[in-house]
């Protein structure tokens, strides 16, 4: 595959959430012809706001994928509410291949799918590289490493670039810090490890997936800089000058308890080698700083 050159810098991003409305506006900064997608009408004056072009486009009835433009890639990174398994089963099951099979007819150049390293279900602290088994341990890992196999059937092997993404966060995303000011226990295990990456940094390296020529079919995309859950919290709280946490036990059968099932720890060493990404924010102390620094909108 080839980079999109000056005039094809022209990319649809599919869902402006957390991640999507990051990257649109960094590639609306770079020059690019950006277009993006939403489900409701009242965000299409942010997105207009942002540099780009607003659409509306609804995966689950299939509304607006006739309305969708021709573009030289696309990324997709519709994600539904936390918690929804429903609607993640529709967006990355029949959603996806709805809009796929649209695609098919005139492939993008490139086809960027925002997965997570929830496919990796290992527990015993061993280090995950793109070579490493995907063996998921839950219904929302099952979920994303089928929508993975269904870009590559349908878009064929070279389109698509499939980014696993750790746990992501930054401005208005610091997982627990709303209990931790309330003075609430933290209902979740203090084992284990996690793995983080910043919206900001996730983002760029989208941009750079679509700029560069030669571009590993699947990349881990985390800062390197596993760290152990309760030391995570315990930084979280001394940063945003509150009291150490308190802890309760998780309700063992709840997605929080099941999720620290999971332990593993995510190495980048592919990923800064194969696009020679400079991190932001290369550990969690330098993006929590950021992150608890920043409003959101900011």
């Amino acid at each position: 595959m080839t980079p999109a050159s000056a005039p094809d810098k022209s990319c649809l991003v599919i869902g402006y959430g957390y991640l999507g409305s990051r990257t649109a506006r960094l590639l609306a900064h770079e020059g690019w012809q950006v277009w993006a997608t939403t489900r409701t009408e009242e965000k299409l004056p942010a997105l207009q706001r942002a540099g780009c072009r607003g659409l509306l486009l609804d995966l689950i009835s299939g509304q607006g994928l006739k309305q969708l433009p021709r573009v030289a890639a696309v990324v997709y990174c519709a994600a539904p509410p936390r918690g929804d398994a429903h609607l993640r089963r529709q967006l990355h099951g029949p959603g996806l291949r709805r809009l796929l099979h649209h695609l098919a007819t005139a492939p993008p150049r490139r086809f960027v799918l925002v997965s997570s390293t929830g496919v990796y279900g290992q527990n015993t602290g061993e280090w995950i590289t793109e070579q490493t088994p995907a063996v998921p341990a839950s219904e929302a890992g099952q979920v994303l490493l089928q929508a993975e196999q269904q870009a590559r059937e349908i878009l064929g092997p070279d389109v698509p670039v499939v980014l696993r993404l750790a746990g992501l966060y930054g401005p208005g995303r610091v997982p627990y810090l709303g209990q931790l000011r309330a003075g609430e226990p933290l209902a979740v295990p203090r084992q284990g490890w996690l793995n983080l990456i910043h919206a900001d940094d996730a983002a760029c390296v989208v941009h750079r997936v679509l700029d560069s020529q030669k571009v590993p079919p699947l990349l881990l995309v985390a800062d390197g800089y596993p760290v152990a859950r309760e030391t995570y919290y315990t930084c979280v709280a001394q940063l945003a000058g509150l009291p150490p946490p308190r802890w309760a036990e998780p309700d063992p059968e709840s997605p929080k308890a099941r999720r620290a099932t999971s332990c593993k720890r995510i190495s980048n060493r592919l990923l800064l080698e194969s696009l020679k990404v400079k991190l932001r924010y290369p550990s969690y102390r330098q993006g929590l700083a950021h992150a608890l620094a920043t409003a959101e909108g900011s």
